[in-house]
């Protein structure tokens, strides 16, 4: 059910749609709790109403919350009149305490999920903290046609925790040869996050 629940994740994150009945299911993304926001010029600070979540991101990067199964999207703007996708973070927490799952089984359940993509080609999957709670690291490419039958090879960073029956699963998208220009931001965002 978790790879069913990955795969409509990042069709979320494309701005694809499949059938609403997954919304009420276990979304994967990873968040983290604990840690100060590093000191990031020209970032601001947005508390997502009533999740108890923080996030500073770039002050030119617009905010959405009314995205189903996210509790949060950023997207960069476009970088110039041909760009037609926006690089993005988003954050997706979903309440697990009715199902009894380890950290180690929501890590190897949400990968498998995304090694099923469509021409995916691991970069890194690695141990990591995320403001003090053991995560996942997943970086891979994947192919993904758009709504118009375009196929973007996208470059995903993904990191994956639990905290108090919840996972948390932060989600950095970028085309793939944009991923250098952005991951840096990316990485801020990501160690800005706070879950309380």
């Amino acid at each position: 059910m978790l790879r069913l629940i990955n795969t409509y994740h990042i069709f979320m994150q494309l701005g694809l749609r499949t059938t609403g009945t997954l919304l009420g299911i276990l979304i994967l993304i990873g968040g983290g709790c604990g840690s100060t926001a590093p000191t990031t010029v020209g970032y601001k600070t947005y508390e997502i109403p009533g999740k108890q979540v923080t996030i500073s991101y770039p002050s030119d990067w617009e905010i959405n919350t009314q995205h189903p199964g996210t509790i949060v999207q950023i997207f960069a703007p476009l970088e110039d009149t041909t760009d037609s996708f926006k690089e993005n973070i988003n954050i997706v927490a979903t309440d697990l305490s009715q199902y009894s799952i380890t950290d180690e089984e929501f890590f190897d359940t949400s990968h498998k999920g995304a090694q099923a993509l469509q021409d995916y080609q691991e970069v890194a999957y690695e141990n990591t903290t995320l403001d003090g709670n053991p995560a996942k690291r997943l970086t891979y490419v994947a192919a993904f046609p758009t709504k118009d039958n375009v196929v973007l090879n996208l470059k995903f960073v993904q990191i994956l925790t639990l905290k108090d029956k919840k996972s948390y699963a932060v989600t950095c998208t970028f085309k793939e040869n944009s991923f250098d220009k952005y991951v840096t931001s990316c990485n801020n965002m990501v160690d800005s996050i706070k879950i309380q």
